[in-house]
C-alpha cells in the first residue's frame, strides 16, 4: 500500500466513544466528562454521534507518555 493511501485510510479510520472507553478501560461517562471541560483528544461530531479519529486518540496517547528520566 503505499504511503498516501495509507495516510488516507487511517485518516478515515474512526472510533465510537465505547469503543475509546473499552480501549482506555474507563467510562463513557468519563470521555463524556472531558469532552465538556475540554480535555481528552479532537472529536467529530457527525449526525448527533461522537467519534474519534484514530490519528488523534494515538496523538492523544503519545502526548500524554510519561519518559522515564534516568
Amino acid at each position: 500500500m503505499s504511503s498516501l493511501k495509507a495516510n488516507f485510510v487511517q485518516s478515515l479510520a474512526l472510533v465510537a466513544e465505547k469503543m475509546l472507553a473499552d480501549r482506555w478501560v474507563c467510562s463513557v461517562s468519563r470521555l463524556q466528562r472531558w469532552r465538556t471541560v475540554g480535555e481528552g483528544p479532537q472529536y467529530l461530531k457527525i449526525v448527533g454521534k461522537v467519534l474519534y479519529r484514530l490519528k488523534d486518540i494515538e496523538a492523544y496517547e503519545e502526548a500524554c507518555l510519561i519518559r522515564k528520566v534516568l
